[in-house]
């Protein structure tokens, strides 16, 4: 279930379109067809200025790809990139503070 790595405040735009937090993301995402992903090449960096008293701190990620989607026969390429934040509530885990999904 993604909707469960996102918070009601997380900052979510697909292909220009915003959403404000997870229940409308998931509801979105329940609309399109079954799809395949493919990483081609991804990037993390942490981001130090968010480090909380545990001593975690925030990850960036960026990510480009290919995606098919139901039947249609060809590929698209894309760019993803997601902010995950330490979840305050369960350490060591993490949620999307932002994703921007975008056609390329």
């Amino acid at each position: 279930n993604l909707g469960s790595l996102y918070r009601d405040n997380s900052a979510i735009l697909w292909n220009g379109n915003a959403f404000s937090g997870a229940q409308q993301y998931s509801e979105f995402l329940g609309r399109l067809p079954m799809s395949h992903h493919e990483i081609d090449v991804y990037d993390c960096h942490p981001l130090p200025n968010t480090m909380n008293a545990q001593g975690a701190c925030g990850i960036i990620i960026n990510t480009t790809g290919t995606v098919k989607y139901g039947d249609h026969p060809s590929k698209r390429n894309f760019s993803q990139t997601f902010i995950l934040m330490p979840d305050e509530k369960q350490a060591g885990n993490y949620y999307v503070q932002s994703d921007s999904f975008r056609f390329v």
